[in-house]
Order: C-alpha cells, then sequence, then structure tokens
C-alpha cells in the first residue's frame, strides 16, 4: 500500500520535474518511492493540478435520519440487542443490516453495549441473616 503524498510533496515533485529533473533524481532528492512520483507527475499532466480524485465507495445504505431512529429505539429500551434492533430497524424503516453495522452506529453515537453483571444467588445463611435484620 502507497502513502498518500500531501499537496506540498507533489508541488515539489512537480517542480523538479519542471526543472528537467529525471524521475530517478526526483526519487532521490525526495526520498519517495518510483511509483508515487511516477504516478504524480503522470497525475499532474494529465489533469493539470496536484487535487486527488473523489474515490468511489459503496453507496451507504440508511440516512442520517435513519440512524437517529435506530439510537432513539435503542434508548427506547436499552435491553434490546444488536439483533434485535436490526430486526425492528427493518420493521420500521425498511432498512436491512447486518447486526455489526448496528452496533458501529450506536458506538458512533456514544452507546455501547454491556451485560449485567451476574449476581450469586443467596445461600441460606443470608436468607437468616436478612430476616433477622426485619
Amino acid at each position: 500500500m502507497t502513502k498518500h503524498l500531501t499537496t506540498e510533496e507533489k508541488a515539489v515533485i512537480v517542480h523538479l520535474h519542471k526543472s528537467n529533473k529525471s524521475q530517478r533524481e526526483i526519487v532521490k532528492e525526495t526520498g519517495h518511492s518510483r511509483k508515487s512520483v511516477r504516478t504524480t507527475i503522470a497525475n499532474w499532466k494529465e489533469n493539470g493540478s496536484l487535487a486527488e480524485k473523489p474515490r468511489s465507495r459503496r453507496p451507504r445504505k440508511f440516512t442520517e435520519r435513519s440512524e437517529r431512529t435506530l439510537v432513539r429505539m435503542s434508548l427506547h429500551d436499552r435491553h434490546l440487542t444488536s439483533q434485535q434492533l436490526t430486526k425492528e430497524w427493518k420493521n420500521s424503516a425498511g432498512v436491512q443490516v447486518h447486526p455489526s453495522t448496528v452496533r458501529r452506529i450506536l458506538i458512533k453515537y456514544g452507546l455501547r453495549g454491556c451485560k449485567a453483571r451476574r449476581k450469586p444467588l443467596l445461600m441460606e445463611n443470608h436468607r437468616k441473616k436478612n430476616c433477622s435484620n426485619l
């Protein structure tokens, strides 16, 4: 995986290229890889600018509004699991997502899940002690 160069670093590479330096000389001078130097120069020649193109990504299955609906459902009943919230969210908003997505959204809004601590059952001597105090 290549490191993304800053705009300043790209500007230095293009400036060195304009001053008739070879790519090999630019690599030695800047310390960047040959591939990043070659790509920066090619993109600059093609676009005439140093700005990065917007990257494509998978479209979201839900909106900010539907996220807030999920958060409200979770706050309404804090004992619901992510699987139960997924089913309820599908019924109310028509959004079908994985339970891990539901957990990620809730964490984004500061809601973390936890299990209640197990308490041991009362033993006979505990019961006698509690009855004598009353």
